[in-house]
């Protein structure tokens, strides 16, 4: 049995999606007797980006040994690794992956703790505490010596990642598989092929922990001269490790815009279904690979408001990206949009949420990172966006990152901000990223600055939760003016339905 890569190729680990290894042949043998090279088997190539991980662009950077377990690894390096193994297994066992509902992470220490206070400046509170998740960078690094910028976007990219990387896998099994059981492609625009009964065959005895329902294969209309094929997948988790998970619908549009499927674009969407207190979650990656120096991808998730939003119709527009905010609602919403230079694995991200709905302001991340010969460096930025409700297509760039709230939840607070940002440098060191600059210093009331009491009851203190005294906040920041910085939101790629 033979593994092909195309020569000239190479596996391309990049920010929150890898879009990498293009060229990779799904290659896990068909029941035939000849090892030959096959049109049907290279073929396949052209169907999928050979190895597509997700995970932080500011993960640990590791060159270990492929792990194969259950759950692929979170940094993006050790996920395309494992794609890209699974992709060229030899037989149904290496094949097959199993469904695990992943495990959210831990929101990391250094970001939004909730803390008790005293003698707020813009009012009286009751109780005298401010919630997580409002104070964005509050201590420079984690324990282990992360920046912080880098582990909050590492944990909020994975809490949609993970699902993502699942589906993904899932449809390498089921290529994968259908490879092996010797099917076909479609030959014509408007063909499609039926693959579950082949893959379900081939896959028999291998304890996926989910009930494959459907698997299509279809070849759609050609999108820019060149064939253009879309995977349909539906699986029914089984498994006691499935969670609350109920369902994951998942289709891959793909084209390939060369004859080795160098250059590519190309969309995932989502639909995942629970039993849980969420009803659901939508999930849409728009990728576009025009050559090897130019990459761009938007992922976009929401999360479902009742069963009834759960369903592909409400999720998703006509072109199958989740909905626009301000589109349906959107409640739990992140979105993210990248400009990579593939062949260094640098470039810009821009990330942002809502923990709620579309009538809060954003959380917002920007970061640029760059490589110098052997070393990699970076800044990031943390602040605030506008409401999510007013983002368009046309002004989203002006709304990402426009102010920082420094009193989102005390006493009288007003989230008109003011035009300063948090900010960190950061330099690649020992497989993560590590502080080298700091502008992260405010005081949690209206003007970012104030720390006298109101009514002069005293200076304005805060402690942990579970700690005895109070440690009095400054009277001034040093965060950065907006108007300083270089801060470039990436484009969008084109459309591809």
């Amino acid at each position: 049995m033979k593994t092909y890569f195309r020569k000239g190729q190479r596996r391309i680990a990049v920010a929150a999606v890898v879009l990498a290894a293009a060229g990779i042949v799904i290659n896990c043998g068909k029941d035939s007797d000849d090892d030959s090279d096959t049109d049907s088997t290279s073929a396949f190539a052209l169907v999928v980006p050979g190895s597509l991980a997700i995970a932080s662009p500011t993960a640990a950077q590791t060159t270990t040994a492929l792990r194969l377990a259950v759950e692929a690894p979170q940094d993006f390096k050790g996920r395309e690794e494992a794609m890209a193994a699974r992709l060229s297994c030899d037989d149904a066992a290496t094949c097959a992956r199993k469904f695990v509902a992943p495990t959210m992470p831990v929101n990391p220490s250094c970001y939004g703790p909730q803390i008790d206070y005293r003698n707020h400046p813009d009012g009286a509170g009751s109780p005298a505490q401010l919630p997580s998740g409002d104070l964005g960078i509050w201590t420079s690094a984690e324990s282990d010596g992360t920046a912080c910028v880098a582990a909050k976007m590492n944990s909020q990219i994975e809490s949609i990642a993970g699902y993502a990387q699942l589906a993904l896998d899932m449809t390498t099994m089921v290529m994968g598989a259908a490879n092996l059981a010797g099917a076909s492609l479609p030959a014509a625009a408007g063909d499609s092929v039926d693959l579950k009964d082949a893959v379900v065959s081939k896959l028999t005895g291998q304890d996926i922990g989910a009930t494959i329902t459907a698997a299509t294969l279809s070849r759609v209309a050609d999108n820019g001269g060149r064939a253009a094929y879309e995977t349909t997948i539906s699986v029914t988790p089984s498994g006691s490790l499935a969670g609350t998970v109920t369902g994951m619908s998942i289709s891959v549009r793909h084209v390939a815009m060369d004859d080795t499927n160098a250059t590519y674009k190309g969309k995932i969407w989502i639909l995942i279904t629970s039993s849980g207190s969420e009803a659901g979650q939508g999930i849409s990656v728009l990728y576009s690979k025009t050559s090897e120096t130019a990459l761009k991808y938007e992922m976009r998730s929401r999360k479902a408001r009742n069963s009834a939003d759960a369903s592909a119709a409400s999720m998703f527009d006509s072109l199958n990206n989740v909905n626009y905010p301000g589109t349906n609602g959107a409640q739990g919403y992140n979105w993210a949009i990248v400009d990579l230079n593939p062949s260094t694995a640098t470039g810009t991200v821009a990330y942002l949420w809502v923990a709620g709905s579309e009538m809060e302001n954003t959380r917002s991340f920007f970061a640029k990172t760059e490589a110098s010969g052997s070393s990699v460096n970076g800044t990031g930025y943390f602040g605030f966006g506008d409401e999510l409700r007013n983002f368009t297509t046309a002004n989203y760039k002006t709304k990402w990152i426009d102010r920082m709230i420094c009193n989102w939840a005390g006493p009288g607070n007003q989230h008109t901000g003011i035009t300063k940002l948090q900010k960190q440098t950061m330099t690649m060191t020992g497989g993560k990223f590590v502080v080298g600059t700091n502008n992260i210093t405010y005081t949690p009331s209206n003007d970012c600055s104030n720390n006298v009491g109101a009514g002069s009851s005293g200076t304005f203190g805060w402690k942990l939760p579970s700690g005895s005294s109070y440690t009095n906040f400054g009277s001034s920041n040093d965060l950065v003016s907006i108007t300083g910085e270089s801060i470039d939101i990436p484009t969008a790629p084109d459309e591809v339905m």
